[in-house]
């Protein structure tokens, strides 16, 4: 986990942004939301609810720099808690988080979790 907020930083950084909350707070993370609830709209992907949060699924520089809005989604404050904390309160992995997110999505998930759908389908 620790590599992919590092990698973000890094990007930040070279960004002008001294801390993720500073690139948070910038006028280019305003105008990126903007663009992205144009195109994503403002209901949760999760539940329809109404939202202002947008998840990063990826810290990529496309991303981070505002070339695409793909890797943003919006989520109501109470699903993206869901995702990105476990049970006992702790940050889970991005990769972890993407997986469900694609899983309460109905999309693809990654190979390992797919592979354990399909140990359980079969042994049904």
């Amino acid at each position: 986990m620790a590599s992919t907020y590092q990698s973000r930083d890094d990007i930040l950084l070279r960004l002008g942004f001294v801390s993720y909350k500073a690139y948070l707070d910038s006028d280019l993370w305003r105008s990126i939301r903007e663009r992205a609830f144009r195109v994503h709209g403002h209901a949760c992907k999760m539940c329809g609810e109404p939202t202002h949060i947008l998840h990063h699924k990826n810290y990529e520089w496309e991303v981070l720099s505002g070339k695409t809005v793909k890797g943003l989604v919006p989520l109501c404050k109470s699903c993206h808690y869901k995702i990105e904390f476990d049970i006992r309160g702790h940050k889970r992995s991005l990769d972890k988080v993407n997986n469900l997110l694609s899983w309460a999505l109905g999309g693809t998930t990654s190979n390992k979790c797919r592979n354990k759908r399909k140990r359980k389908k079969r042994r049904r």
